[in-house]
């Protein structure tokens, strides 16, 4: 849709406040997940992150029918701390900064951003 002249300045704010939520959306999944993985080999090149990590614990733990050891649960709660941090940095900026984005949309009349089974 073309935007009246009245609202492109607002549409530049909305752009801008959009790649910065988008810029902190990135920034969780880059500590969570490797996004530099473009294929088998670079998981040799580049290292596991959290949820990899975490995922890895799982096995370990799921892998045996005895109860999970005592290095396993020291492991978990060592990235465990970590995850919550991720967790915490996604609701804020899911709650915060999407309502001001969407904020912004409305001022340059354009739709919002509409989040379905957002998970919060």
């Amino acid at each position: 849709r073309t935007l009246k002249s009245s609202n492109r300045s607002e549409a530049g704010v909305a752009i801008t406040m959009a790649t910065d939520l988008a810029a902190k959306l990135s920034a969780v999944e880059g500590e969570l997940y490797q996004v530099k993985n473009q294929s088998g080999q670079d998981a040799l090149n580049y290292p596991s992150k959290l949820a990899e990590r975490v995922s890895g614990l799982g096995s370990i733990a799921g892998g045996t029918d005895a109860r999970p050891t005592a290095q396993t649960h020291a492991v978990f709660g060592m990235f465990a701390p970590q995850m919550q941090k991720q967790l915490l940095d996604y609701r804020k900026a899911m709650r915060d900064d999407l309502a001001k984005v969407n904020a912004a949309l409305r001022a340059a009349g354009v739709r919002e951003i509409v989040m379905k089974n957002l998970v919060m």
